[in-house]
Order: C-alpha cells, then sequence, then structure tokens
C-alpha cells in the first residue's frame, strides 16, 4: 500500500521512526513515566472506540501540550489506498476537519511515511523544511487559518494493517515538538498496538 505526494524527493530524518529501528533511546523522567500510566489507565474506562480515541487525545494533550489534534482511523482495503476516516478531536472545529479528509488529506506530506508493517512515530521538521512547508497546499491554505505550523504523530498498527493515526499540531509561539515529546507518543503508540 502507497500513498504519494507531488512534493518531490523528501530524505527520513533521524527521527522517523519505524518500531524495532530505535536510534538512541529518549529518558523519560519519572513524571512523564507516572503520566503515561496515568492516560493508560483511563483506557480501561473507555466504552466504545470514539470514547477510547477522546480519553487518549485528552491525556495526551496533559503529557505533551498540543494546540490541536485529531486520532481517525483507518481502512486499507483491496485497493491498498490507506482510507482515514471518522476523527475524533477536542480541540478542532467539524469544519476544519471535514476539509482535511475532503481537500487536503490526499496531499498531506506525512503520509508518505506511512507502512502496515511498522508503526510510525514522527515529528514533521524533521523531513519537512520550511520551505518546502511553504510551497504545501496543505500548508498555506490548511495549518496556517488554524495557526498551526508544527506537527507530530504516528500511526496505530497491529497485524499487518494501519488502524488509525494520532496527529498534533502546534503554533510556531509553541515551538516544535522535542525528542522526549515524541519519545512519549511512541510509548502510547507501543501500549496501542
Amino acid at each position: 500500500p502507497s500513498r504519494t505526494a507531488e512534493y518531490g524527493t523528501i530524505a527520513i530524518g533521524a527521527d522517523v521512526r519505524r518500531e524495532g529501528e530505535r536510534g538512541t533511546m529518549v529518558e523519560l523522567s519519572d513524571r512523564r513515566w507516572r503520566a503515561i500510566d496515568d492516560l493508560l489507565l483511563t483506557f480501561y474506562g473507555a466504552t466504545d472506540l470514539a470514547d477510547l480515541r477522546r480519553r487518549a487525545m485528552c491525556g495526551f494533550k496533559e503529557l505533551v501540550p498540543f494546540d490541536k489534534g485529531f486520532f481517525d482511523l483507518c481502512d486499507c482495503g483491496e485497493s491498498g489506498r490507506f482510507v482515514f476516516f471518522d476523527p475524533v478531536s477536542t480541540d478542532m472545529t467539524d469544519e476544519e476537519l471535514l476539509s482535511y479528509y475532503q481537500k487536503y488529506e490526499p496531499g498531506d506530506y506525512t503520509t508518505w511515511l506511512f507502512s502496515v508493517n511498522d508503526p510510525v512515530v514522527y515529528r514533521d521538521s524533521t523531513f519537512v523544511t520550511d520551505e518546502m512547508r511553504d510551497r504545501s497546499e496543505l500548508y498555506r491554505e490548511w495549518m496556517i487559518p488554524m495557526d498551526a505550523h508544527y506537527s507530530m504523530g504516528s500511526t496505530q498498527v497491529g497485524n499487518g494493517m494501519i488502524y488509525g493515526s494520532i496527529t498534533l499540531f502546534r503554533n510556531r509561539a509553541s515551538g516544535d515538538f522535542t525528542e522526549e515529546e515524541e519519545e512519549c507518543l511512541a510509548v502510547l503508540n507501543r501500549h496501542g498496538e
């Protein structure tokens, strides 16, 4: 399965990680580990998949601050294309989400990383330069109006299938996501398998 974007060749940076391709491990503080544990414990009370995703987004925001984000589902049918749908967000409008899926998702410059074999955790700044970001329709027409500049995300993969993705955004003033914050998402991702 593959998705292509028309942004030219993009080198994969060291911080785009697939499970099992762990470079230097980032040590998390005891506070972060306790927060991750607390978040995972809330999952047991979920009443359905939408509630579980809502709990993940609310709890992760306590662990790693972000301005906007969503957790969607994925279907990779016989066509071999990833079809993302049913996003859950606690801080984005229905219009923002709808416009992403209707117009911008096919050209999203992060989805070419996705694989059905291994979960992927990424920070877009490790493989997309500001110049490339500025040229993309996704950034100019969708992210800038939401005051979003940086993104971090992951795919949830199990049994050779992507079953969802988490995408988080920060504005320029909030600064980029850190390696430690990326590691928090990687830990959460491993528990979702």
